[in-house]
């Protein structure tokens, strides 16, 4: 008889144009597109993925959900069953890190069991940056969260981001 596969889910929440999206594609195909498109609700993909120093691979679905007013009536269904929460904000952008209390308040409310994640986007642009690292991680600590900053476009940090959040939701 065959195990059963153990299945965990990695949510990306937080301001449109942080960078979600594409910090999927990275992951998912290793590819970054100039031109943006606005995610309109969510995009979905499910991956098995090898955990770290084990001989074991789980099936992790990653959800990348549209930052935008109308995805907030949604919430109440995608956030619950969430192992890790994903708040991204955008570097340069002091509006997107302050939208972070949000999004931060909704997993609090709606999944207050899954492990949470402070990822900061466009460090490609650090001579345009409004929000310093320390700055993030100081919010981190204050919430428990891991933080993380990243480039999809360079691709800097994103595969150690990825395979860190992988580890963290196996281990449980």
């Amino acid at each position: 008889m065959l195990a059963k596969q153990k299945k965990y889910s990695i949510t990306f929440v937080g301001a449109q144009k942080s960078g979600k999206s594409a910090l999927l594609d990275r992951f998912q195909h290793n590819t970054f597109h100039d031109e943006y498109y606005r995610t309109l609700e969510s995009d979905f993909f499910e991956k098995f993925v090898k955990v770290s120093n084990k001989d074991e691979h789980v099936a992790i679905r990653f959800w990348s959900l549209g930052g935008n007013e109308r995805i907030r009536p949604l919430l109440d269904s995608f956030l619950p069953d969430t192992s890790l929460l994903a708040i991204v904000y955008d570097v340069t952008s002091r509006q997107s890190f302050s939208e972070m209390s949000y999004w931060y308040n909704e997993a609090v409310r709606l999944c207050p069991d899954a492990a949470l994640c402070l990822v900061g986007t466009h460090t490609d642009l650090r001579d345009k940056d409004s929000i310093k690292e320390s700055q993030a991680v100081q919010q981190a600590t204050a919430w428990g969260a891991t933080p993380f900053v990243c480039s999809a476009l360079t691709g800097d940090g994103v595969d150690e981001m990825f395979k860190a959040m992988v580890s963290m939701v196996a281990r449980g």
